[in-house]
């Protein structure tokens, strides 16, 4: 009866896990079969895609402060902010609406200090120009 009776429970457990099994391995199977070709939503330009930047120099002190951003085909792309001062650098994805960019992520400079990064590109056929922070610059391939 003892051999039984642990069959039983062995069977239920095995019963009461089986339907979230089944939903864990058909969401596998799902996400892991679903589009790859990025287009979630709207699609982007593929001028967007690859290396943007730019420099400016303050004419009082002579500094030099750069930018660069990298736009993926992946939906994901980087961010680098240097100058006498700061060197900053984020990790973000990124989605296109009409023509502005918006970059999600998180930034970090050379003190080790993470933030959110939240950052908008406006989009030109030969240019993009952050909206907000950094709106001083202009970049181009």
């Amino acid at each position: 009866m003892l051999l039984t009776s642990k069959y039983c429970m062995e069977k239920n457990i095995f019963t009461r896990f089986l339907p979230i099994l089944t939903v864990m391995v058909l969401s596998m199977s799902f996400f892991s079969c679903s589009k790859d070709d990025g287009d979630s939503g709207s699609s982007i330009p593929s001028e967007v895609y690859g290396t943007w930047s730019g420099s400016l120099t303050t004419s009082a002190t002579g500094t030099v402060r750069s930018m660069s951003v990298t736009f993926g085909e992946d939906r994901m792309g980087t961010f680098i902010y240097s100058s006498r001062v700061y060197y900053r650098v984020a990790n973000f994805s990124y989605s296109m609406s009409g023509s502005t960019i918006t970059c999600k992520g998180v930034i970090a400079g050379e003190d080790g200090v993470t933030n959110d990064f939240n950052q908008q590109f406006e989009y030109h056929t030969t240019y993009i120009k952050p909206i907000g922070s950094y709106s001083d610059f202009t970049l181009s391939k």
